[in-house]
């Protein structure tokens, strides 16, 4: 048997310690909470935060794998902070270090809980849609080309061809009819599917991007979450979204890399290396971010403006309800995916 590694971390915690007083604690900010008595900042220890037991653990045969932390490990993460550091501390970095830190980027914006949560949301909205149109198609094969899917296997190339299931039956091709059934298990690991086939295809759009480092105004610094990664639509004075695209045009992503630096680019629009903000885009930029955490935000100090951009949730049944999910969350995960496919 081989040691798993049980608890992922969803933000590295490499990454937090720029913002720890002593390397190992960080200053939080928790925005989902069972009572007021919860103190609003506490220094907590950094190898308990921003991560969750088995998120990124499968289901294989009746065993528990962890060949997607391994991967996006070795392939994004370290790669990415080899680079930060690099950045960081010279100043400078080579196209491969460009292209490792816009890496980095697209893994910490879709490997996260809340990226997780609007999957969930986006695909409960469009799969049935999206089947039943497949499936309006499929009416118009013929009874060899159904006899043919019937026998076939799942081709090994395809990326979601362990989510997805296509039942035809066998019984009724032979009166020139057939009966087909699609369904798809939405969960773990079409989630970490989707990930592997969005960071193969789609980060050299992130790659491509002339990148700025923005520094806040004075001695502002910039706090970072549970979600670092924010992909801003901005319309103009309180209106906005988060639901820009890593290539669509006016989109600006933005992502702290510690207290006084962000990594920043607005897609189609050529910035200089480094920026200085404002006060007021300042203001602005540090209430972006926090408004975008999920459950946690984290900083050097202790941060008043925080809890007028990020409002804490007191609320003891939601909180329970949460933590409960989270322990059951690998065990009702492996089981869907034992018994789906």
């Amino acid at each position: 048997m081989r040691n798993l590694t049980r608890n992922n971390h969803f933000v590295a915690q490499a990454y937090r310690r720029r913002w720890s007083p002593n390397r190992t604690h960080v200053c939080s900010y928790r925005v989902l909470v069972s009572s007021v008595r919860v103190p609003e900042w506490e220094l907590r220890g950094i190898r308990g935060l921003a991560c969750k037991s088995d998120l990124y653990t499968t289901s294989m045969g009746g065993d528990d794998i962890d060949d997607f932390e391994k991967w996006i490990g070795k392939e994004y993460e370290a790669p990415g902070l080899e680079a930060m550091d690099a950045l960081l501390n010279r100043g400078r970095l080579s196209a491969i270090g460009w292209r490792s830190l816009a890496r980095f980027v697209a893994a910490q914006d879709i490997r996260t809980p809340l990226s997780y949560f609007e999957s969930m949301r986006r695909w409960k909205d469009t799969v049935p849609t999206i089947l039943n149109e497949c499936l309006k198609g499929s009416a118009a094969l013929s009874k060899r080309q159904l006899k043919r899917i019937a026998t076939s296997r799942a081709q090994p190339s395809n990326p979601f061809a362990e989510s997805i299931q296509v039942d035809v039956s066998r019984d009724s091709c032979d009166a020139g009819h057939a009966a087909i059934r699609a369904s798809v298990l939405l969960g773990r690991r079409l989630w970490l599917q989707s990930i592997r086939n969005i960071l193969r295809v789609a980060t050299d759009a992130l790659s491509r991007h002339r990148w700025s480092i923005g520094e806040p105004h004075g001695d502002e610094e910039w706090c970072t979450t549970d979600q670092p990664v924010v992909r801003l639509n901005y319309y103009g004075a309180g209106n906005y979204d988060f639901g820009g695209g890593w290539a669509n045009k006016g989109t600006e992503i933005m992502m702290p890399l510690d207290p006084r630096h962000l990594l920043y680019v607005q897609v189609g629009r050529r910035s200089g290396a480094s920026i200085a903000f404002t006060r007021s885009q300042t203001e602005l930029l540090q209430r972006i971010l926090v408004e975008r955490a999920h459950r946690w935000v984290f900083g050097r100090t202790p941060t008043t403006w925080v809890r007028e951009a990020k409002p804490r949730v007191v609320d003891r049944a939601v909180f329970a309800d949460e933590q409960r999910g989270w322990k059951e969350w690998h065990r009702n995960h492996a089981e869907a995916e034992r018994t789906a496919i």
